[in-house]
């Protein structure tokens, strides 16, 4: 598939007047010249405020800038993230949530280094910011000495979702799709695709600006508790993930991930309304899959 574009940038959009534009404007903020090298695809997933308005004005003011605003019916995080993956016109994709924004100069090098490789995904840096403490906090997901070095073998960790850019055509050509109407599935996105990466190359570039610990954010203690049968479903997926991996290399980062969850999980459900059934439900997935 010939594409139009060496990069795709996908914000989900639900409820983000309020940060919207710094998103989009910290794209566009990059010099003119790399423009003709990047879309950015703004799903607005149902948005009941102005959103959508902001997003047009922002098209307005930076008009020709390669933004398409696609409107949707709610289906949360993920089916957002799907109509983006269908959307997609560039070599590689990558995901910016409506409330985080990119450095400028990382991006633009970002860039430069997608018009000259060919891996399934590419892995940068990102830094959390956390305003209510003041704290910026640069996060490194795999060690330095494997820049700019390709790799075949998969990190026995994670990744965050806002390091990861991968190849459209791994996730076009195998159909993947996450998990929609539910929260967490950011994790589904850092996991899954990784079956199928068979290469993988780490810059260390510190892209993506990530906001943490804003009112509503789904992952405040708050939500995780309100959400704690969404977080326990997406742990169940992860779960059944892992049963078919057999001898995987995968293994150790899924194994990892889980580990993680059910730490949250454990820590969540004496605090829900449903703590009985969740407490239960929880016990029997570690019971069941011997973990």
């Amino acid at each position: 598939m010939e594409h139009l574009y060496t990069l795709t940038i996908v914000i989900p959009a639900y409820n983000m007047e309020r940060y919207i534009a710094r998103a989009i404007e910290s794209l566009l903020a990059i010099d003119g010249r790399y423009w003709a090298d990047f879309e950015i695809l703004v799903i607005n997933d149902g948005s009941t405020d102005l959103t959508a308005e902001m997003t047009e004005a922002c098209m307005e003011e930076f008009s020709g800038a390669p933004i398409r605003l696609i409107s949707k019916e709610n289906g949360g995080h993920g089916s957002a993230i799907n109509c983006g993956i269908a959307e997609a016109k560039g070599a590689y994709f990558k995901v910016l949530d409506g409330d985080d924004w990119v450095d400028r100069l990382a991006f633009e090098a970002l860039l430069d280094a997608l018009r000259d490789i060919e891996v399934d995904m590419v892995v940068t840096d990102f830094t959390r910011r956390i305003p209510a403490y003041g704290q910026s906090i640069h996060e490194q997901p795999v060690d330095s000495s494997l820049a700019r070095i390709v790799q075949s073998v998969l990190p026995t960790k994670r990744l965050p979702m806002h390091s990861l850019t991968y190849k459209t055509a791994l996730l076009q050509e195998h159909q993947f799709r996450l998990t929609e109407g539910m929260y967490y599935v950011d994790v589904e996105y850092s996991l899954f695709p990784m079956q199928y990466v068979t290469s993988w190359l780490y810059l260390s570039l510190n892209v993506y600006q990530y906001l943490f610990g804003r009112e509503g954010q789904s992952v405040t203690l708050v939500s995780l508790v309100k959400n704690a049968a969404h977080h326990l479903q997406v742990l169940e997926n992860v779960f059944e993930f892992r049963q078919n991996l057999s001898d995987s290399p995968l293994k150790a980062m899924t194994d990892d991930t889980i580990a993680s969850m059910l730490e949250v999980q454990e820590m969540i459900n004496p605090h829900s309304e449903q703590k009985t059934e969740l407490s239960k439900q929880t016990r029997y997935l570690r019971e069941i899959y011997n973990f």
